[in-house]
C-alpha cells in the first residue's frame, strides 16, 4: 500500500503534483483540453462549465488547462491562466470575488518575475479595504480589467466549485452575468460536481449561458491509459505488464471504480499485488481511506435523494423506477424525477435492463457501492456481494479455488474481510464446487460462532430464515460444541491418572460414533461432579485410552470437524446434505463413507436412506463392492434383513452396466458369508430380486447347488459356465475361519464410552 498511500496524497491534491507528473499522466479528457484551449485561441468567446461527480478529474483538467496555456507559443502571449483555491471560503459579495481574482493575477505576476506590477497591483488593492461593497467591487472590476486592457491579455478565470462560488453571489447573478457578456476580456472556465440550476431556469440570469460539458466515466481505453501512466510515475513496472497480459484483471478494476479516474488512480496499486491475500487487504484499507470522501459526497445530498441512493445500492444491480418507489415508499413519479436528476449528476448510472423494455439505475461508481453496503448492510452476505463478483472476475475459477484453499489452510484470527466467517462466506459464494463451498461455509460458521458474543448479533449478520437457512443446523452444533467444552473445563471433578478435563472434552467432541444427545450427557454428569471410582469415568478411560477410535482411519481433520460441530456425529446424520458435508470433508470419501454405514445406523434413520446410498455411490465405482462386502458383517451379526436391504440399494444405485471383477468378487464374498450363516436359500432369492441371475449365472448356481447340499451336480450346466460356477462353489463351501482371541475381544462397532 505504500505506493497507493504516496499516490493518494496527490489524488485528492492534484495541485501537489509537479507539473511534469501531472502533465504526464494526463491522458484522459485530452479532447476537452484541446476543444478549450482551441476555443481561447479564437479570442474566447465563450464561458464553459465543467460538470461531473467527485473524483470525476474536474480540478486535474482545468490545472492542466493552466498548463496548457502557458505552453502554447499564441496562449502564453495573449492569455493569462488565473488559479484560485479549490474553496473560495472568503467569499461574500461580488467585491470578494473581484479581490480573488486580482489577488490570483498578482501571483501568476510573481511567479514570472513581475514583481514591481504585482507590488503595485497589491497597493491598488489595499486602498480599496474601506471602501463599502459596491464601490470596492466596481472599482476593484476596473483595476482587474483596466490591467487586461492595457497588456491586451485575456483573462481565463479557473474558478472550481463554480456552484458554491454562485451560491455564495446569490444576490449579485445579474452584475455578474452583465460583467461577462461585455467585452471586458474575461473568460469563465468553471467546475462543478452538479449540473448549475441556473443554466436550466429560463428566468435565471445564466439560463444557456455557460457551454457545458460533462465529465462521465473514463471508457475502458482511457483508463488502461491512465493505471499504466500512473504506474509509471509511481515506478510499478509490474503494473503494466498485468494491464496488457491479464486484461481480466484489470476489467474487474475498471467494472469496480466505474471508470472515475480518483478511484483508478487509488486503485491501480492493487494490480501489483498479485493474486494473494495482499488484494483484498488493499481493498479494505481503501474502502477506509475511502471513508471521508465518500461520506461528503452521501451527506452532500437531499434527504429524498439519500433514501432512493441507499435503495439502488442496497440492491447492488441495476433497479427499476418502479422497484425503487416500492423499496422507499415515495410516489414513482417523484422517483423517476430523482433517478434521473441523480443520473445527470453522475451519481446514478442508466443501464438497459435484459427485457429491453427498461431501464434500470444502480450506482455509477461501483466502489461507491461497495463503501456503503460494507457500512449499511447487517446480512454478510448482502454486505459482501461486491467483493464475490470481484473475486469471481479479478481470480477466474482456477485462481479462485487456490486462494479459498489457502484461506481453509490458515486459521481464522481476523474479524473482517482478511479473514474469519466474512471472508470464507465471500469465497463459499463465489467458488463454483459444492464440496469446497461447504467446507468454507462450515468453518464460517465456526468463525461466526467465535467472533460473536450475542446470539442477536448472528441473527443480524445471517439471514437464518432465507439464504442461510441451511447454516442454522451447523450454528447450533458448533454453538453445543463449545458449551461442552466450557461445562467440562469448569468440572471440579478428580479425574483419574492420564486424563485431563481439556483432553476428556476434545476425545468426547471428537467421537464421530457418538451421538450429540449422548456427548451432553457426559458433560452433565462431568459438571455435576461424579466421583473419581464411577463407572463413567472407568468406562471413559478404558475407551479412550484403549485407542477405542484410532483404527476408523478418518483422519484428524474429519474428526476435528465433528469435534467443533462442522459436521454431525455418525448417528446425527439426518438429512442428505449432511452426507454430502461427509464427502466434502474427507480426506478420503471411500473409506469415510464406508465407516459411516458398516458402524452407524444413522442411514436408515433418514427420511430417504435409498437416496443417500445412490448419493454415496456416485462419490466412487469402488465403493458398491466395498459395501457389499460390509454386508458380509451384518450376515454374520444375524441381522440379514439390514443385509439384503443394503445390497438391493447397492446394486440399484449403481451403473448396471458395470458389473466388473470387484463386484463379483464383492457379491462372492457376501453369497459366503450366507452360505456359512445358513442363508444361501435367502442369497438365491436375493438374486433374483435384484434381477442378477442371469448376469450372474455362474454365482447363482453355485448358491443354488450350496442351498441344496455339498454333492450337488453341476454336470448339467454348458462348459463355459460349468468351471466358473464349480470355482465358486468351493469358495462357498469353504469352512469358516476361526478368529483369533483378540479378535475375539474386539467390539464389532466402536460406539463410544456407556454409562
Amino acid at each position: 500500500m505504500t505506493t497507493n498511500r504516496r499516490v493518494a496524497t496527490t489524488i485528492y491534491n492534484p495541485h501537489l503534483l509537479e507539473r511534469g507528473d501531472l502533465i504526464a499522466t494526463f491522458v484522459a479528457r485530452r479532447p476537452l483540453l484541446d476543444e478549450l484551449l482551441e476555443d481561447l485561441r479564437r479570442g474566447g468567446g465563450q464561458h464553459h462549465l465543467l460538470v461531473g461527480a467527485r473524483g470525476s478529474g474536474k480540478t486535474t483538467l482545468l490545472l492542466r488547462t493552466a498548463y496548457g496555456i502557458e505552453d502554447d507559443a499564441k496562449l502564453s502571449r495573449t492569455c493569462v491562466a488565473l488559479r484560485f483555491p479549490e474553496e473560495q471560503y472568503n467569499v461574500s459579495c461580488l467585491a470578494d470575488f473581484w479581490i480573488n481574482c486580482i489577488d490570483a493575477l498578482t501571483d501568476t505576476l510573481e511567479q514570472r518575475g513581475h514583481h514591481e506590477a504585482a507590488a503595485t497591483l497589491d497597493a491598488e488593492v489595499k486602498a480599496l479595504e474601506s471602501l463599502e461593497d459596491q464601490t470596492r467591487a466596481s472599482q476593484a472590476l476596473a483595476l482587474l480589467t483596466g490591467w487586461a486592457k492595457r497588456t491586451k491579455r485575456l483573462l481565463v478565470l479557473l474558478v472550481d466549485n463554480m456552484d458554491i462560488v454562485l451560491e455564495r453571489l446569490r444576490d449579485a447573478h445579474w452584475p455578474l452575468r452583465e460583467v461577462l457578456s461585455a467585452d471586458n476580456r474575461l473568460v469563465v472556465i468553471g467546475a462543478s460536481a452538479t449540473p448549475l440550476q441556473e443554466s436550466l431556469v429560463y428566468e435565471s440570469p445564466f439560463y444557456d449561458f455557460f457551454n457545458v460539458h460533462e465529465l462521465g466515466p473514463l471508457s475502458e481505453d482511457e483508463a488502461r491509459k491512465l493505471v499504466v501512466e500512473l504506474a509509471r510515475l509511481a515506478n510499478a513496472s509490474e503494473v503494466e505488464s498485468i494491464v496488457t497480459s491479464d486484461p481480466g484483471r484489470f476489467k474487474a478494476l475498471y467494472v469496480l471504480t466505474g471508470g472515475m479516474p480518483r478511484t483508478l488512480a487509488l486503485l491501480h496499486g492493487i494490480l501489483a499485488a498479485g493474486k494473494s491475500a495482499r488484494v483484498e487487504e488493499d481493498l479494505e484499507g481503501l474502502l477506509d481511506h475511502l471513508t471521508p470522501y465518500y461520506k461528503a459526497r452521501f451527506d452532500d445530498l437531499p434527504s429524498q435523494s439519500q433514501l432512493i441512493v441507499d435503495a439502488v445500492a442496497q440492491h447492488w444491480h441495476p433497479m427499476t423506477a418502479a422497484d425503487c418507489a416500492n423499496s422507499t415508499r415515495i410516489g414513482v413519479n417523484v422517483v423517476s424525477a430523482q433517478l434521473d436528476r441523480l443520473s445527470k449528476q453522475g451519481l446514478l448510472s442508466k443501464v438497459a435492463l435484459p427485457s429491453g423494455s427498461k431501464l434500470g439505475f444502480q450506482v455509477a461508481e461501483r466502489f461507491f457501492n461497495i463503501w456503503y453496503l460494507m457500512r449499511a448492510s447487517r446480512r454478510l452476505r448482502r454486505r459482501l456481494g461486491w467483493f464475490v463478483e470481484f473475486l469471481r472476475v479479478f481470480y477466474g475459477e482456477d485462481e479462485l479455488k487456490n486462494r479459498a484453499e489457502e484461506i481453509l489452510a490458515t486459521p481464522a484470527g481476523r474479524k473482517s474481510i482478511q479473514g474469519g466467517a466474512a471472508k470464507m462466506l465471500a469465497f463459499a459464494t463465489a467458488v463454483a464446487e459444492p464440496g469446497l463451498r461447504r467446507r468454507l461455509e462450515m468453518r464460517a460458521t465456526q468463525a461466526l460462532v467465535e467472533e460473536c458474543n450475542r446470539s442477536g448479533q448472528l441473527r443480524e449478520m445471517l439471514d437464518l430464515d432465507g439464504e442461510d437457512a441451511h447454516l442454522a443446523p451447523v450454528l447450533d452444533r458448533v454453538k453445543a460444541m463449545r458449551d461442552l467444552r466450557a461445562c467440562i473445563h469448569k468440572s471440579q471433578l478428580v479425574w483419574p491418572k492420564g486424563i485431563t478435563p481439556a483432553g476428556f472434552a476434545e476425545m468426547l467432541a471428537c467421537d464421530p460414533l457418538l451421538e450429540m444427545a449422548e456427548k451432553q450427557r457426559y458433560a452433565e454428569a462431568v459438571m455435576k461432579g461424579v466421583g473419581k471410582h464411577s463407572r463413567l469415568l472407568k468406562s471413559v478411560a478404558a475407551h479412550y485410552m484403549g485407542n477405542g477410535r484410532s483404527d476408523l482411519g478418518l483422519g484428524s481433520k474429519f474428526l476435528a470437524a465433528v469435534g467443533s460441530g462442522q459436521i454431525p456425529s455418525m448417528p446425527d446424520l439426518a438429512t442428505s446434505d449432511d452426507v454430502d458435508n461427509y464427502v466434502a470433508m474427507a480426506q478420503d470419501p471411500e473409506k469415510l463413507l464406508l465407516v459411516a454405514i458398516t458402524y452407524s445406523d444413522a442411514v436408515r434413520k433418514l427420511p430417504t436412506p435409498d437416496a443417500v446410498i445412490y448419493r454415496v455411490l456416485r462419490v466412487s465405482k469402488t465403493l458398491g463392492p466395498k459395501l457389499i462386502v460390509a454386508a458380509s458383517d451384518n450376515v454374520r451379526d444375524g441381522k440379514w434383513p439390514m443385509a439384503r436391504r443394503r445390497v438391493l440399494q447397492i446394486v440399484e444405485g449403481m451403473d448396471q452396466s458395470i458389473l466388473d471383477q470387484m463386484m463379483v468378487a464383492g457379491l462372492l464374498e457376501f453369497s459366503k458369508a450366507c452360505v456359512q450363516s445358513g442363508l444361501a436359500s435367502e442369497a438365491v432369492d436375493l438374486l433374483r430380486e435384484a434381477q442378477l441371475e442371469e448376469r450372474l449365472l455362474p454365482l447363482y448356481e453355485a448358491l443354488r447347488a450350496a442351498s441344496s447340499g455339498p454333492n450337488t451336480s453341476l454336470a448339467h450346466l454348458a462348459p463355459e459356465v460349468r468351471a466358473p460356477a464349480e470355482e465358486m462353489l468351493k469358495i462357498l463351501l469353504e469352512p469358516a475361519t476361526p478368529k483369533s482371541p483378540s479378535e475375539k475381544d474386539k467390539p464389532k462397532e466402536n460406539r463410544g464410552p456407556t454409562s
